[in-house]
């Protein structure tokens, strides 16, 4: 069974030129062809390809955007970008592409990813359709090929009660939207609980019941702290083998790399039994590796819950300042991984944007002072926003305080100066004259 691709390139030369090699390939079918990302839209659902090569650089949608839209569907397409610049390759990866090609383009280079594809194609196939095995595990150490094999064992016993716990998964996804679950020892008759930390800093520990002390998980290299760090914020959700590969090894041979994920994994699976923890964390299944988040406690899955809230109201606002107070940092603190930077950034953002909507709830119940601590919160974080400047102005404005007024502004224009040698934006100083204008009054 061939693979079939659509070619989406707005110069005509290119797009006849990888059509030519795609189909003289003999592996692929090219079934479309479109100088209008628009028009892929309008007729993806007819074509349901297994591949789009898509151009960067397209006026009125470029392929980054066209990208996003197709990964909305239902059924996956393996997206590959062909684009002059090597610097929209960090864009292709947080668009989850299999690949990117350098124009000019060449056969060499279409037939290396096309091979890439084929490799990988049962993977595709096992996002969709059930009962796939995947046949790409024959090259592993004696010692990781047992490990991984009693592994699959057990996940063979379970199989047959799968489609039980996706129900309850799903019932479980479809809690209230004012529900946040904050760790509770009752959620666990275990004797031990492995805490991860990833807000502010990157860290795991063990803990036990009934005692204060804890061990703190060591990993063996940083490839296996990276590897892990990607499996927790992906938070349950199977990661493809082939992913874990580029993404820690992207310049080695297909074989080498993953002979490294797989001693990698095993050295992972050290690092716990190290300190105790004796579960059987991580399954691999069709070509896949995923966490099991049963065995685990992490500030950053609570943290995401806020994503559910629409409202604040009485009856959940605690909760939510709880969940507020794992944010401490930046996901991973100093620990800077690529490919988190984009998660790391929302994170900020809805850290930011929750705390505001906070801010003025208390504003509303005339609770000044609640409001200004989250307030400060935000500023330790992050010394420069304007928007919170503004609105902790306006608390002290409706305290009635002139004297607090005046100083935090006067810290505001100092900061700026000497951090970023910038003035306080005009809306800024406007907003500040006017209210002191008026306590004057």
């Amino acid at each position: 069974m061939k693979l079939t691709a659509i070619i989406i390139d707005d110069e005509l030369p290119t797009l006849n030129l990888m059509k030519y090699i795609i189909q003289k390939s003999g592996k692929v079918d090219v079934i479309g062809e479109f100088s209008n990302p628009k028009e892929v839209i309008s007729n993806i659902d007819k074509l349901k390809p297994d591949i789009a090569f898509v151009d960067v650089e397209m006026p009125g949608m470029n392929g980054i955007a066209l990208a996003e839209e197709l990964g909305k569907l239902d059924y996956k397409i393996q997206i590959i970008f062909s684009t002059a610049y090597k610097e929209y390759a960090f864009d292709a990866f947080k668009v989850e592409a299999v690949d990117y090609i350098l124009k000019p383009v060449t056969e060499d280079q279409i037939n290396k990813t096309i091979d890439k594809i084929i490799k990988r194609y049962p993977l595709i196939l096992s996002k969709n359709r059930e009962g796939n095995e995947d046949s790409l595990n024959s090259n592993i150490t004696s010692e990781v090929h047992s490990d991984e094999e009693v592994n699959a064992n057990n996940l063979n016993k379970s199989y047959k009660n799968e489609d039980a716990k996706n129900e309850s998964t799903k019932n479980k996804n479809k809690k209230n939207e004012n529900e946040v679950l904050i760790y509770d020892d009752s959620r666990s008759n275990k004797n031990q609980r492995c805490n991860i930390s990833c807000l502010g800093q990157f860290a795991v520990y063990m803990e036990y019941k009934d005692t204060i002390s804890s061990n703190q998980v060591k990993f063996e290299t940083v490839k296996v702290e990276e590897l892990f760090a990607y499996l927790t914020l992906s938070e349950g959700r199977p990661v493809e083998k082939w992913r874990l590969c580029e993404m820690l090894w992207p310049d080695f041979p297909d074989k080498k790399a993953e002979h490294n994920l797989h001693s990698t994994i095993y050295r992972l699976k050290t690092s716990f039994k190290k300190v105790g923890f004796t579960e059987d964390f991580i399954n691999y299944k069709n070509g896949c590796y995923t966490l099991n988040v049963d065995n685990f406690y992490c500030d950053l899955w609570d943290f995401r819950k806020l994503e559910n809230y629409k409202d604040l109201e009485a009856a959940n606002v605690i909760l939510i300042e709880k969940v507020l107070d794992l944010y401490q940092g930046e996901l991973y603190g100093n620990k800077a991984y690529i490919w988190s930077i984009d998660e790391g950034q929302k994170l900020n953002d809805l850290n930011v944007h929750m705390t505001m909507k906070l801010s003025n709830y208390y504003i509303e119940k005339k609770q000044y002072d609640i409001s200004i601590r989250h307030l400060y919160k935000l500023l330790r974080l992050n010394n420069y926003n304007e928007e919170v400047y503004e609105l902790m102005m306006k608390c002290y404005f409706y305290k009635g305080d002139k004297v607090k007024l005046m100083k935090f502004y006067k810290d505001v224009r100092d900061t700026l100066a000497k951090e970023l040698d910038v003035k306080p934006s005009k809306t800024t100083v406007e907003l500040y004259n006017y209210l002191i204008r008026n306590l004057e009054q």
